[in-house]
């Protein structure tokens, strides 16, 4: 049995970018996102994204799928107090898995740095840019995406 479930709630909202996500399988002008809310019996709440794309690309998983998935089999057997092994199914159970983790390091009043035994100071991130990017200084590690123009 689960015993830090209270309830599940899926949101599927469309967020607009702001420049296209272009990749090989196609260009994004808007995310397709799933945000998985995991409520504990004490209130508190955790977050996790399932970060799948609209279309097929680097993944089997999509949008649609991970939605079927979470709303179909993952959501009804945690109202039954199990919590489910899903094959096939790895964003979606990422999401659950994330929002589970959030909603217990919120509860005991810990953040996801101290839990993984880290400092809670300042992160280097990296960007993934075109050749024509304009990096701001001090850029940490840049990702350069090329496309065959």
């Amino acid at each position: 049995m689960i015993d830090d479930f209270a309830s599940l709630d899926l949101h599927r909202i469309t967020l607009p970018l702001l420049r296209p996500h272009v990749a090989a399988h196609g260009t994004e002008t808007d995310r397709d996102v799933i945000i998985a809310e995991w409520r504990r019996p004490d209130g508190a709440v955790g977050w996790g994204e399932c970060p799948t794309l609209s279309t097929f690309g680097y993944s089997d998983e999509i949008t649609a799928t991970a939605w079927g998935f979470l709303t179909e089999v993952i959501g009804p057997a945690l109202v039954t107090g199990v919590f489910p092994v899903v094959d096939g199914a790895p964003m979606a159970m990422g999401a659950i898995r994330d929002a589970r983790l959030d909603a217990r390091l919120r509860s005991a009043g810990r953040s996801l740095c101290a839990h993984l035994g880290a400092d809670d100071g300042p992160r280097q991130v990296s960007a993934v840019v075109g050749l024509e990017a304009q990096l701001p200084s001090g850029q940490g590690p840049v990702k350069v995406k090329v496309t065959p123009d």
